[in-house]
């Protein structure tokens, strides 16, 4: 058997549903992840357990769903490093931060008035403040009187001629 101060440089831990760089998920979520153990052959290792568990599981709840596997539960707001234990010594951890869903978007105005030719901006908020970032998305009803876009959280609006048109902010 190789002694486990060997197995921790070849040893990784794989996050299985998300993209590694991602550190965030949704609240009422979950995340499910798994570890694989190698020796310095890069073979797996089938001995020896792995358990998962949470700083914060009033935030991440941590459920075992085999011997190497675990599901983070998102249950609230707020941020969790979970480490994973192998044979009974931590091994290898991450942050995990748990954003509310998106409630309401709501702009700085809910009317504005431009001569042709004008431009103005709006102010997007979204509610809860802490939500997690979705890509937004803006409509114009009539492109040929006012066009829309956005940037991060702001609508650019350029009048292009006489009439109403109303413009809408939702997210994907």
């Amino acid at each position: 058997s190789t002694p486990l101060q060997t197995l921790f440089p070849y040893t990784t831990l794989f996050r299985s549903t998300i993209n590694p760089s991602e550190d965030t998920i949704p609240i009422n979520s979950y995340l499910d992840i798994s570890a694989i153990i190698t020796d310095e052959h890069g073979n797996e290792l089938s001995d020896g357990t792995v358990t998962f568990s949470s700083s914060n599981p009033s935030a991440i709840k941590v459920d075992a769903l085999s011997p190497r596997t675990a599901r983070l539960s998102s249950v609230s707001s707020g941020s969790s490093i979970i480490k994973a234990h192998y044979n009974d010594s931590v091994w290898k951890s991450f942050p995990v931060t748990v954003k509310g869903a998106l409630e309401s978007i709501s702009l700085s105005s809910s009317s504005v008035r431009l001569i042709a030719g004008d431009s103005s901006n709006l102010s997007v908020s979204l509610y809860p403040s802490d939500t997690l970032e979705k890509d937004l998305i803006v409509k114009s009803t009539n492109e040929s009187i006012v066009s829309a876009s956005i940037s991060g959280k702001t609508v650019n609006m350029k009048s292009k001629g006489e009439g109403n048109a109303t413009i809408t902010v939702s997210s994907l």
